[in-house]
């Protein structure tokens, strides 16, 4: 993620949510303000960035203590505020790439080792449990969509490109790209998958952008 200056990584996720959120419409200021105090996927991944931001960067001398100061507040907010207005919670130690999309419906628990790139989560997802064990935490590849309802856990990796259909649980990894997972076991149900469009839209409902002998249950 500090390949890219924060700025640059908050600007894009704020176009990925405008993108989603207006389709086809211009930035105003009336969008950007309900983006900026309406959104709590948005609200929830800038703080998630800003404390990692401050977890992650060097400092020393009286640099380090304002730095400390700044961060007691910023890491506060960012446990307790996406957990009120939207049961969303990201553990500290998530390493979160760019241009991912959090539903605003939120009640998700976001305890990967790892999200790539591009990832879509809807609501009423968790991933992993807690950062005692590291070893034990989902690697989630990029641009994997993810449904409502799913539950993703144990030390497993998921490959680019995947799509996991809502309400299935997952605990074994994902090596094949473009694969399509559904149920409790997940099962695949489609392989060479591109799920561009579906992570370009906000629409929870995956059936439509699937190939049309794939059924899903």
């Amino acid at each position: 993620m500090m390949t890219q200056s924060l700025r640059e990584i908050f600007i894009r996720d704020f176009q990925r949510y405008h993108g989603n959120r207006y389709p086809g419409r211009c930035v105003g200021v009336r969008s950007t303000l309900r983006i900026l105090f309406g959104s709590p996927g948005f609200i929830t991944l800038v703080l998630h960035r800003l404390t990692r931001y401050g977890m992650q960067t060097p400092a020393r001398g009286a640099v380090r203590w304002i730095r400390l100061l700044w961060l007691g507040p910023v890491r506060w907010l960012q446990l307790k505020l996406p957990r009120a207005i939207a049961k969303i919670y990201i553990t500290p130690d998530t390493q979160i790439g760019t241009d991912i999309w959090l539903s605003d419906s939120g009640h998700m628990i976001i305890g990967a080792f790892s999200l790539g790139h591009g990832c879509v989560i809807h609501k009423r997802v968790t991933i992993g449990m807690a950062h005692s064990n590291k070893g034990h935490l989902p690697r989630i590849g990029s641009n994997v969509w993810i449904g409502s309802n799913c539950l993703i856990y144990g030390g497993i990796q998921i490959a680019d490109g995947v799509t996991i259909l809502p309400g299935t649980v997952l605990s074994k990894s994902v090596p094949a790209t473009g694969i399509v997972l559904q149920g409790n076991p997940a099962r695949v149900i489609c392989n060479d998958f591109d799920n561009s469009r579906l992570r370009a839209s906000s629409n929870p409902d995956a059936s439509s952008f699937l190939p049309d002998q794939i059924t899903v249950s």
